[in-house]
């Protein structure tokens, strides 16, 4: 399955069998904002698992509810996640999800897409 869809907090592709969701530009993303990122996931990828790439370059801010939404929800339906950050900031909230949150799926931090989707491609359901 490739696709592509803008939603409300971000856009959805499908690229080698990767889910890949970049997050549109904002200050805070909060609870209510990663329960529908969450929703909006299941929906776009037909309820099937992938390995996901969640480029959260251009956030500010998420709240300590949207990463405990995050691990708890968003990590349903994921084989592993990348997380890909530019800034000092975004490498704060990637470290304190991962450290702190410690989500029950594979995940890392990257600052190179192409090291991200390298890294991905070894979660990817090779019966898709």
């Amino acid at each position: 399955m490739q696709g592509f869809t803008e939603t409300e907090f971000g856009f959805f592709k499908i690229e080698d069998s990767i889910l890949i969701f970049i997050y549109k530009s904002q200050q805070l993303f909060d609870e209510a904002m990663a329960e529908k990122v969450i929703e909006d996931r299941f929906k776009f990828s037909h309820y099937q698992e992938y390995p996901v790439l969640a480029d959260i370059r251009g956030v500010e801010y998420f709240s300590s509810n949207a990463k405990k939404v995050m691990v708890e929800k968003g990590n349903q339906l994921i084989s592993a996640a990348a997380i890909l950050v530019k800034s000092p900031v975004e490498r704060m909230i990637a470290n304190s999800y991962i450290n702190i949150n410690k989500p029950p799926k594979p995940t890392r931090m990257f600052t190179d897409e192409k090291r991200a989707i390298k890294w991905l491609g070894k979660f990817v359901n090779k019966d898709k």
